[in-house]
C-alpha cells in the first residue's frame, strides 16, 4: 500500500495475542485497541501473527493450557479488532496459524479477513510517501528463538539483512523493544528502525520458563513517521488491579476505628 501525506503518521505493530491460551489477556488487547482507536493521527495497523493459540498435541504442552475452542478463538479475535478494522493493513501468518494451514489446510487469517477486510500475507512490504521523502516498511512474524533481548536485536538484524527497508516490524520473540540507528545512504545519515512488537501474554509459557528466558512485558509498539524523521513509543500493558482489595481495606479500617471507640471492659461479655 502506498500513500501521500505531509502530516505525521503512526504505524502500530502488535501481535502474539495467543487468544485461547490461559495466559493470554484479551483485556489487554481490548485496551490496546482503544488506545489505537483514540489516536487522531492517520494510522496503520500491522498484525504480526500468532493471534490465536491453535494448540496441538504434537507441539509443546499448550494444548493443556487452552481454554477456548478454535472457533471461539477466531470469534473473540474478530470482536476485539473490529473497532480498528479500517486501519488494519495486514494479518501476517504466524507459526500458530501456519500449523493449521500445514496440518488441515485451514487458513485462519483468510477467515478473519472476511470479517475485517484486511489483507493477509507471510511477508508484507509497505511504503509511506511524503512530498520530499518516502519510507519502506517490512513486516514479518519471524521464526526461531532468542533467549535475551540482546540476542534478539542481533537476530532481527541478521534475519532482515537482505531486506531493503527503513522500518522493520518483527514478532514471534515476545520481547517489546525498538532500536533506532543510522545507515549511510550516499553519504547522508538516514534513520532505520528495528522493532520487536511484543505480546499479550500475562505469564511466560512453560517452554520459555524451561529455557530460563527472561519475562516479556506485554505490550505493543507505535512508530511515528514524518518527512524528517522516525521515532517510536513502547506501550507496556499492565493488568489493572482488582478494586475489591481497596474496598476490603476500607471496611477493615472502619471496623478497627469502631473497635477503638469502645473500651475493653464495656465490650467484654462473659
Amino acid at each position: 500500500m502506498r500513500s501521500r501525506s505531509s502530516s505525521e503518521q503512526h504505524l502500530y505493530g502488535l501481535g502474539d495475542f495467543h487468544i485461547g491460551h490461559t495466559n493470554s489477556s484479551p483485556e489487554l488487547v481490548e485496551r490496546a485497541v482503544k488506545i489505537i482507536e483514540k489516536d487522531p493521527h492517520p494510522k496503520r495497523v500491522y498484525l504480526l501473527g500468532d493471534l490465536v493459540e491453535a494448540a496441538a498435541k504434537n507441539v509443546g504442552t499448550s494444548v493443556y493450557h487452552q481454554d477456548l475452542a478454535l472457533d471461539d478463538q477466531i470469534e473473540t479475535l474478530v470482536r476485539l479488532l473490529a473497532p480498528i478494522r479500517r486501519h488494519i493493513q495486514v494479518y501476517l501468518v504466524g507459526n500458530h496459524e501456519y500449523r493449521l494451514l500445514k496440518e488441515y489446510n485451514l487458513n485462519v487469517p483468510r477467515l478473519v479477513r472476511r470479517s475485517l477486510g484486511c489483507s493477509t500475507a507471510i511477508q508484507h512490504h509497505d511504503t509511506i510517501r511524503f512530498p520530499n521523502k518516502s519510507y519502506r516498511i517490512f513486516a514479518v512474524h519471524g521464526y526461531g528463538a532468542a533467549k535475551r533481548v540482546e540476542t534478539a536485536i542481533t537476530k532481527i538484524s541478521n534475519d532482515t539483512r537482505e531486506i531493503d527497508a527503513d522500518i522493520v516490524l518483527y514478532g514471534h520473540l515476545h520481547y517489546l523493544f525498538a532500536l533506532k540507528k543510522y545507515v549511510n545512504r550516499q553519504g547522508r545519515p538516514e534513520p532505520k528502525l528495528l522493532a520487536c512488537t511484543g505480546c499479550f501474554m500475562k505469564q511466560m509459557p512453560d517452554y520459555a520458563q524451561m529455557r530460563l528466558c527472561p519475562p516479556a512485558q506485554p505490550g505493543f509498539v507505535r512508530i511515528s513517521v514524518t518527512s524528517d524523521d522516525i521515532d517510536y513509543k513502547l506501550f507496556e500493558m499492565k493488568e489493572k488491579k482488582s478494586r475489591e482489595q481497596p474496598r476490603r481495606r476500607k471496611k477493615k479500617k472502619a471496623a478497627d476505628k469502631k473497635k477503638k471507640g469502645k473500651s475493653w471492659v464495656s465490650s467484654y461479655d462473659p
